[in-house]
């Protein structure tokens, strides 16, 4: 029996009949269905990515498609690595400037000028998101949600005013209504509570559910999300509209076309390709359609652990900001040493660079040799782990950077007591995360507290012992702390930003001033 497929809408879709394999002896050609066949699509409407009378193999999948890259140059890579040949191996083609030959624009905003040229020549636009899903899906098809289109805001933020929380949203789904939200310039929490004007729900049950309804907080679906980012005003004044009341599972991440229709104009063609085109691309050497590689066994890590603490206690090394470190793990095995699971059993952190991790962090305060390569590299020549006190990474922009002196740093004694007799309240929106925090705050001798004290009880115990209590914090988690930062009676500033421990544990001092929340920092 064969298992239903749906698409992103919830939406029973078929799949494309299968593809006929010619004789070896026969050349490749396109393939064409008789017009009976429904072409797949994620909505109802004449949008189309390729002729949906065309079977293309999915390893050709981007056949006919021609793509230029504008705004994104620098996030491109880090989003979909080996993006460039990713699509070129897939039968697509990568233009470095816009030309009529472009298919396709990846961008980020409907504003600038290449894009604002293309929507004008009718060419499809797209963001990464666009890219990551038909690339998973082996299918080129329209945008079917809302973070597939350029964002129409550059300056304006229509939502600026909604502090939004999410309820009943994992994994993926969750991370990308939160950038739906950072693009209409709402802000989001993590948490729910009094303050917040908005909650955005998958289902219409759960705990902020219920809390919403108590503290009379509009609740509404991912659909008037979805309507205000891409131009809907009206919607920030229908909250209680039947449409946005509906909770359909799965959550309806759909947008109409008819609100963004110099977007989706483009789309209403379908992409044709000739024959020569995809013999052309047939008889290139592709590393997806060549034979796949046979896998390496990969040897268990957990068996190497082992192996590692038997052999040497005295040198245990960790990496840091390396790509590859095969190489360098076999070195350490050679030389008899064995490999850190992790900053809490390391005795040497070893980078190729000096940069500000939580493991260089976390071996500042623990007193680990902080090493560059070249003492791997040098040991491994001598055939013996030489003495560290010979080496060190180069300073010099590290300094710079964060106003600090590092060789001098790792002189202090006692780094591991630096915020002894310190007591702290960190707030739920942090970033790094609140456990990070923790953990680093605790390595230093300090003390996270997981309930936040009261006003008087803040200023008795600064009172007592100055800067000894203070409120990490982030700009969205500012009104929960609105009575700490109105207070004019405490002349000790309280509320500061994370900064104050990655600069506290560089520099060996506890300044807390230059990390001091101000009362102008508050939302108006």
């Amino acid at each position: 029996q064969r298992r239903t497929i749906t698409a992103p809408n919830g939406e029973t879709i078929r799949p494309p009949p299968s593809i006929s394999v010619p004789p070896p002896s026969e050349p490749p050609h396109l393939q064409f269905s008789p017009r009976g066949n429904i072409p797949i699509q994620h909505r109802q409407g004449p949008f189309y990515g390729h002729n949906p009378n065309l079977k293309l193999p999915p390893d050709l999948f981007l056949l006919g498609c021609i793509f230029v890259v504008v705004e994104l140059d620098r996030f491109l890579e880090e989003s979909i690595p080996n993006w460039q040949e990713q699509i070129e191996n897939h039968g697509g083609e990568v233009e470095k400037q816009y030309c009529s030959r472009v298919t396709h624009v990846l961008c980020e905003t409907q504003r600038h000028g290449v894009v604002m040229q293309a929507l004008r020549d009718c060419k499809r636009c797209v963001t990464l998101y666009w890219l990551s899903d038909v690339l998973r899906r082996k299918q080129v098809l329209p945008p079917w949600t809302a973070l597939h289109l350029p964002t129409m805001y550059l300056d304006t933020t229509p939502a600026s005013k909604h502090l939004i929380s999410l309820s009943g949203f994992v994994n993926s789904e969750r991370n990308r209504i939160k950038h739906m939200i950072k693009y209409i310039g709402a802000t989001f929490t993590s948490y729910m509570s009094k303050h917040n004007t908005l909650l955005i729900a998958a289902k219409a049950e759960g705990s902020k559910y219920v809390h919403a309804k108590k503290w009379a907080t509009p609740v509404v679906n991912v659909q008037w999300l979805t309507d205000v980012m891409l131009g809907h005003f009206s919607a920030l004044n229908q909250l209680e509209h039947i449409k946005y009341q509906q909770f359909p599972n799965p959550p309806s991440f759909n947008f109409e076309p008819n609100l963004v229709p110099s977007l989706m104009h483009a789309w209403k063609m379908p992409i044709n390709i000739s024959q020569e085109s995809y013999e052309r691309v047939k008889r290139s050497p592709s590393p997806v359609l060549g034979p796949k590689k046979p896998k390496k066994l990969k040897v268990k890590e957990e068996d190497e652990f082992m192996e590692d603490q038997n052999q040497s206690m005295t040198h245990r090394i960790l990496f840091s900001l390396f790509t590859d470190v095969n190489d360098l793990n076999a070195i350490v095995r050679d030389l008899g040493g064995s490999l850190a699971h992790s900053h809490k059993d390391c005795t040497h952190l070893v980078m190729p660079y000096l940069g500000r991790t939580n493991k260089l962090l976390h071996c500042i305060c623990s007193g680990a040799y902080i090493l560059p390569e070249s003492w791997l590299r040098d040991s491994h020549s001598a055939n013996k782990f030489l003495d560290p006190v010979n080496y060190s990474l180069d300073t010099k922009d590290f300094n710079s950077e964060y106003k600090c002196d590092f060789n001098q740093t790792l002189l202090t004694r006692n780094r591991n007591k630096l915020f002894e007799g310190k007591f702290f309240y960190i707030t739920p929106s942090v970033f790094p995360s609140k456990t990070v925090l923790t953990e680093l705050i605790e390595s230093c001798g300090g003390s996270v507290e997981k309930h936040r004290r009261t006003l008087s009880q803040i200023e008795i115990t600064n009172l007592n012992s100055p800067y000894s209590y203070i409120i990490l914090t982030h700009a969205n988690d500012l009104h929960l702390i609105y009575d700490v930062l109105r207070n004019k009676k405490d002349k000790i500033r309280t509320v500061c930003n994370v900064e104050l421990i990655y600069s506290a544990i560089l520099k060996q001092t506890f300044e807390v001033e230059p990390y001091a929340v101000q009362v102008c920092e508050m939302r108006r």
